[in-house]
């Protein structure tokens, strides 16, 4: 199996590199540039459209105009019974109204007396109006209402699966550069603890320090390796999440190489709040495409209910035709007012149970849409008033842990240079290091919240933005 393409090819002209080692450094603009081009889902995404166009194009079928037509005949005993022949075309219009034209041909020795028509057969043309139910709405109208209100929703379909990509791989990507810094802190403390261990081995062979220190250095060095051992288990876990989310061409999926890390914490700085969050929330309904989905189902029932109060009218058509009978080439030759069908069918069920059922489900489930919406503008109000206090809560938070963790480095440095001249113990250096990889670990989760909380605002506000 041909082994996929490494990734530090695709940022070679995108990305900047360390000057101590060749390191690719993957920027998250980088990375969600090459998410938003090539991720296979970002392609796919349009196909909801499609279906939308699909069902829009279905539902205008109905208005179609039809064909038909159709030919009899009966031979016996040497004679022709009959010969039916009909063939015509229907036009069904947007206001209910159908209208026809055709031309009918019989002859034969048994015809039923009242299809006895004129050797050259009649020409025929007219129109079917739906005085009772249909006369509004019919169920073709109601179909194509709804198709192009889904159409809509295809398309609030395909913003939110392509943003729902992007915070994915924001939250994918923000987990990868917590895992890798975390990393960093674990190995820049081993490499401490070594070289501390190597001057207590050395001091305690002297006779400068007690070998217990020698123990007490050993088992830090063990209990931070521990640390790190699965810090970097967490990182090529984190790493493959990310590389789902890596593809050249929606097709070809790619790996980060070794030589590929995320933005190291020095190199990244905190997001302020710069949205106005009274004004977001204000313009949810309007805009938010969870919501206008939500929206739009609800009027799709409002015109099935519309459609189901239309049923309970009486079915009444009225139908006129004018006849003619063609002279050679010319159809209306002998056309008169006075040669015409016409005729009334009505049809009423009694009880009108079903009509009425079908009436009261249908308000059921427009309250019920109602109330789901209710719920969810509640929900995604409350997610992203979550992600304003988290973002904001975090910018604070930054600000002071980064002096805790300063002062942590310089309590930890005054102990070990108390230790290095014999007046500091080496439990209170052990203790001021754990502290101080704490309060960097802590710092990192700050970062990642802060980096996630502003992408989850992000996130929503693309969602509306038209």
């Amino acid at each position: 199996m041909t082994k996929p393409l490494f990734i530090s090819v695709i940022f070679t002209l995108c990305s900047f590199f360390s000057s101590a080692q060749d390191v690719t450094r993957l920027s998250y603009e980088d990375f969600i540039d090459i998410v938003k081009k090539h991720h296979p889902v970002s392609m796919q995404a349009n196909l909801q459209v499609d279906k939308g166009e699909a069902y829009q194009m279905k539902a205008k079928g109905a208005f179609d105009p039809k064909l038909g037509g159709g030919l009899q005949q009966k031979y016996y005993d040497g004679k022709q019974y009959y010969h039916l022949l009909n063939a015509g075309l229907k036009i069904p219009t947007w206001f209910g109204i159908t209208g026809s034209a055709g031309y009918d041909q019989t002859e034969g020795d048994f015809l039923n007396p009242q299809m006895y028509l004129p050797k050259q057969g009649l020409w025929h043309a007219g129109i079917t109006v739906p005085i009772g139910k249909g006369l509004v709405i019919d169920q073709r109208r109601a179909e194509l209402k709804q198709a192009e209100i889904f159409l809509n929703s295809t398309q609030m379909e395909r913003k939110i699966i392509l943003n729902t990509l992007i915070l994915d791989a924001s939250i994918a990507y923000w987990d990868w550069f917590k895992a890798y810094n975390k990393k960093l802190v674990y190995e820049e403390a081993v490499q401490n603890s070594e070289t501390r261990l190597k001057g207590v081995l050395q001091s305690a062979k002297f006779g400068d320090k007690p070998e217990l220190d020698t123990l007490k250095a050993t088992i830090q060095l063990q209990n931070i390796k521990i640390k790190l051992q699965e810090a970097s288990l967490d990182y090529l876990n984190k790493k493959v999440q990310l590389e789902v989310f890596l593809w050249q061409d929606g097709y070809v999926p790619l790996e980060v190489d070794d030589s590929t890390q995320a933005i190291a914490l020095d190199d990244i700085s905190v997001s302020p709040v710069v949205i106005n969050e009274t004004a977001f929330l204000d313009s949810l309904g309007n805009f938010h495409p969870k919501l206008i989905i939500n929206a739009n189902k609800i009027k799709q029932q409002e015109i099935e209910q519309k459609l189901m109060r239309e049923q309970l009218k009486p079915e009444l058509n009225v139908k006129y035709n004018f006849i003619n009978e063609p002279q050679g080439a010319d159809i209306f030759n002998n056309y008169s007012i006075n040669n015409y069908t016409w005729g009334v069918e009505l049809n009423f069920p009694i009880f009108l149970r079903k009509e009425r059922a079908n009436m009261k489900l249908a308000q059921i489930k427009t309250k019920e849409l109602e109330a789901d919406m209710a719920i969810k503008t509640a929900e995604i109000s409350y997610k992203i008033k979550s992600a304003f206090n988290q973002w904001r809560n975090s910018v604070n938070q930054i600000d002071l842990y980064s002096q805790t963790v300063d002062n942590y480095k310089d309590l930890l440095d005054a102990e070990q240079s108390l230790f290095n001249i014999g007046e500091g113990s080496l439990f209170l250096v052990n203790s001021r290091e754990r502290s101080y990889i704490d309060a960097q670990i802590k710092l990192i989760d700050y970062y990642a919240i802060n980096k996630k909380a502003e992408n989850y605002t992000e996130f929503n506000l693309m969602l509306m933005d038209e």
